[in-house]
């Protein structure tokens, strides 16, 4: 019977280069949101990471109170500053699909 071989990918040079110690900006059951759903993450010119999402209030589901909140790392992603609420707090309607785009010359962040 012939030996097995294992089969590797070489790891990409991005992956390489992510640092060890990332945590999770965000977490189920936390900051008074049952889920948190549809992130999205862009990068600064600055290095900064701006991660968005749909925190979901009471239920994972799509309609319902959800608001569209956003944490911010200056470090890489080895921690999150606080969470903030950036539409919907004030209201019990679903605001959704978070989809930050970055202007690089300035680096303004503007969300659609």
């Amino acid at each position: 019977m012939p030996a097995a071989t294992a089969l590797t990918t070489p790891a990409s040079p991005a992956a390489a280069a992510v640092p060890a110690a990332v945590t999770t900006p965000f977490e189920a059951g936390t900051e008074g949101y049952r889920c948190f759903r549809i992130p999205a993450l862009v990068t600064t010119p600055s290095g900064a990471l701006p991660a968005f999402a749909e925190g979901r209030v009471a239920t994972c589901g799509d309609i319902g109170h959800n608001d569209i909140v956003m944490r911010k790392s200056t470090d890489g992603g080895r921690s999150w500053g606080p969470l903030k609420v950036v539409a919907g707090a004030a209201d019990e309607d679903a605001h959704g699909n978070p989809a930050p785009v970055v202007d690089t010359a300035t680096g303004r962040v503007s969300l659609l």
